[in-house]
């Protein structure tokens, strides 16, 4: 397929998806369909220190080792994946191409004029495109989706799953993903996410993904380099510990009495200025006229005590804790309080999981 590779291309056979961090590898496989979702499958195993250092994969045999104990914690046959590069690493582009034109002549234009909107050697990039509908500014034309990512950073990911055994069959985009899941989130929204504007962001161990919504659809996405990670650290350096053991009482309390409000609340203010930011960039791009409805907060970092309250408070607007599995099914073999304890931290895994939804092009 030249150039083109699979960063938003759909599947429709079984896949599972595995969300990989520093901190956790994430898996969830579904069947059903998206109005009918059923987890069938999932795992959360650790990953090793030094696996994955400032998001690059750093030992990858490691990486694929934890991937593997995390496919047969699952108990999942299914071998075909779906992962995701940051979203810091892909550049996309809403270009205009005539209506005319069905999919596999888009696909030549493509490859032929690309470099005018990627700043990369086209040899260097894996490239994709999705048809997003009419365009809205010329009747003969529709908006379409343009990917890239730079070739080695799907590289590094098909490297692992090969490593571990695994087919990659997606490669997505973690802003794509997380887009996906949050068709898991609208019974949470205000309408159902209609003619409302929804912020959802995914707070992981070294970066917070914030995603805007409208009527449904990202239309505005940042990354931040702010985490659980940050706060794990700043325990450890309080009281005197090291990292796994903060981390452990990060998780299961027993911190001394001053935690909340000389660590963890001065934290989660850092947070909600971070965020804060993301919005005044997203209002000064002026894509909406109105603000933003809601706030949903996921990630492993969402549990922390206090946060939806400090967050409404300092960000003046309505927090809720994302919760993704609040309409789906799940099969009888699940251990369903393990699972819930993680959903917060599934989010983008069920994003990736969806992708076995996906109609085939």
């Amino acid at each position: 397929m030249g150039v083109l590779s699979s960063l938003l291309k759909r599947r429709s056979q079984p896949l599972v998806g595995v969300d990989v961090s520093a901190s956790a590898i994430k898996l969830v496989e579904l069947s059903g369909d998206f109005d009918n979702p059923e987890v069938v499958a999932f795992a959360v195993e650790p990953v090793p220190g030094g696996a994955i250092v400032d998001r690059q994969i750093n030992e990858p045999e490691a990486l694929a080792a934890a991937i593997r104990r995390a496919v047969q914690r699952a108990h999942t046959k299914t071998r075909r994946v779906a992962m995701a590069v940051p979203g810091a690493s892909v550049i996309s582009k809403v270009i205009p191409m005539p209506a005319s034109m069905n999919e596999s002549d888009m696909e030549e234009q493509i490859a032929v004029e690309a470099d005018q909107y990627i700043p990369y050697p086209i040899s260097e990039v894996s490239l994709d495109f999705e048809v997003i509908g009419p365009s809205a500014s010329d009747p003969d034309a529709l908006d379409v989706l343009l990917a890239a990512c730079r070739r080695d950073q799907v590289d590094n990911l098909t490297r692992v799953l090969e490593l571990a055994e695994l087919v990659p069959a997606v490669v997505d985009a973690e802003p794509f993903a997380l887009e996906n899941a949050c068709t898991f989130l609208r019974g949470q929204m205000p309408n159902h996410g209609k003619d409302c504007t929804v912020a959802v962001a995914d707070i992981g161990n070294t970066t917070m993904q914030i995603n805007v919504l409208h009527n449904g659809d990202s239309i505005f996405s940042r990354e931040h380099n702010i985490g659980g990670r940050m706060l794990t650290e700043e325990i450890a350096r309080a009281y005197d510990m090291d990292i796994a053991d903060a981390a452990r009482a990060k998780k299961e309390g027993g911190l001394p009495e001053d935690f909340e409000t000389t660590i963890l609340q001065p934290f989660l203010d850092e947070l909600a200025v971070q965020i804060d930011r993301s919005f005044q960039m997203f209002f000064s791009g002026g894509q909406v006229t109105h603000q933003i409805d809601q706030l949903l907060v996921a990630g492993g970092s969402a549990y922390l005590n206090g946060m939806a309250e400090r967050f409404a408070l300092r960000l003046q607007i309505p927090v809720e804790r994302a919760l993704p599995l609040s309409t789906m099914k799940m099969a009888r073999q699940l251990k369903k309080t393990t699972l819930e304890q993680n959903e917060c931290a599934l989010l983008l895994a069920l994003g990736l999981a969806s992708r076995t939804f996906d109609a085939p092009r």
